[in-house]
């Protein structure tokens, strides 16, 4: 039988926040999730939440219970959306969620009142210990021929506004700005594969700075070159480099 693999990952999501817990099971791909007030943490009822299928795609779709409970079912693996729909709150979009075969994902979704928006940001993810889940960043620092680290206490010393504040002095990047934000290319003029806590992060429109703040990191791993990229980030067709974020935990 192989091993089960555990993610967690917590999302502030265009006007709501989640908490993701990704594991693979027996049964098929699926998520799970509680709805609530972001201001008084009440459940919040009657809420239309979809399914959407990248790029548009709807899927599934249901209503939260009275508890703010909901649960939806993906038709096959791939890269997915939740939409939150409710009277007095944003329509939340949260960003791309990529589902393996028979993954199981359990969330709490704090949703914002109309009155306030907020961009989607990440807040604290993955609930193991931190020591546990950077030892491969300290081993691959050791023995990496190329690549930059960025600690938390250069993070403390620098004072970032956004994430991409972080990267302005890195070698071999450059932040070309647009509409909606920075977008992060290498020297080549490829995009960088983005992994959060481990696991693979798709951009689906999401800017980096939409997805995480500095003040919820704990390490950046770049890798402005592909020839840089360590094995464990490295993915089918990527002939780019490699931008690795690991955020605090026990937040």
């Amino acid at each position: 039988m192989s091993k089960h693999s555990r993610v967690s990952r917590t999302l502030l999501m265009a006007g709501a926040a989640a908490v993701l817990i990704a594991s693979h099971t027996l049964t098929a791909q699926s998520i799970h999730g509680k709805l609530l007030e972001q201001i008084t943490d009440k459940p919040v009822p009657n809420a239309a939440v979809s399914l959407i299928a990248v790029p548009d795609k709807q899927v599934g779709e249901t209503k939260t219970t009275g508890s703010g409970d909901f649960t939806l079912k993906a038709p096959s693996p791939g890269t997915y959306r939740l939409r939150a729909v409710v009277n007095g709150h944003r329509i939340a979009v949260s960003p791309a969620i990529a589902l393996k075969s028979d993954d199981d994902v359990s969330l709490t979704w704090r949703i914002m009142p109309d009155t306030i928006y907020l961009p989607p940001v990440l807040v604290t993810a993955n609930a193991s210990p931190s020591a546990g889940r950077l030892a491969g960043l300290a081993a691959r620092r050791q023995r990496s021929a190329g690549g930059q680290f960025i600690t938390r206490d250069d993070i403390d010393k620098r004072h970032p506004i956004k994430v991409t504040d972080l990267l302005t002095s890195v070698p071999g990047i450059r932040l070309v700005p647009s509409l909606f934000g920075d977008d992060v290319l290498t020297s080549e003029g490829c995009r960088p594969a983005i992994y959060l806590d481990g696991v693979r992060f798709p951009l689906m429109g999401e800017k980096l700075d939409d997805i995480v703040q500095p003040q919820d990191i704990e390490a950046m791993e770049v890798y402005p070159h592909a020839a840089e990229v360590p094995v464990e980030f490295m993915s089918p067709g990527q002939q780019c480099g490699a931008i690795a974020i690991w955020t605090r935990s026990g937040r």
